[in-house]
């Protein structure tokens, strides 16, 4: 059974530096098919987020940069002021993104894929993993600076 809640939520934290296929095959949402092939199953990973987080909503494109800054690395993260933190943590894909990606999974499993439509299918996961990746980030600073207030009181 795939880790769902805050047990997924504690994993991420846990896991900073991991790509989104990474944590989501620790978190269980990979399967190996008849042919020996892993599948990861990133959308029931990023929806499992979500519920995670409570279901917030903030329907931005997946290549939002905060005020222009290009979020990719612990250091940049550990830059951010502690709204911008949250924010970023509660920022999700856009409805239309979300639906495309299902769309070319289902096409890739079938094995109905174009060239340019694998291109495409390559870029969506690419985008989501990085947005995982950011919010991960995030939710590992957020971690760490309540865990360097409680150790000065």
């Amino acid at each position: 059974m795939p880790l769902q809640g805050k047990n997924l939520l504690k994993l991420i934290q846990e896991n900073p530096g991991k790509s989104a296929r990474q944590l989501a095959e620790m978190a269980g949402y990979a399967t190996v098919t008849r042919t020996g092939q892993k599948r990861v199953n990133m959308s029931a990973f990023q929806s499992a987020v979500f519920e995670a987080k409570g279901g917030r909503e903030a329907h931005y494109p997946i290549e939002v940069r905060q005020r222009g800054e290009l979020i990719d690395g612990q250091k940049d993260v550990a830059l951010l002021s502690t709204q911008r933190l949250k924010t970023l943590i509660s920022i999700s894909v856009a409805p239309e993104q979300d639906e495309r990606l299902q769309r070319l999974l289902e096409m890739s499993r079938d094995g109905a894929l174009e060239p340019a439509e694998q291109a495409e299918l390559e870029r969506l996961m690419a985008l989501f993993e990085k947005n995982i990746l950011r919010q991960s980030q995030a939710g590992a600073e957020l971690a760490r600076r309540k865990g360097f207030r409680a150790a000065k009181a």
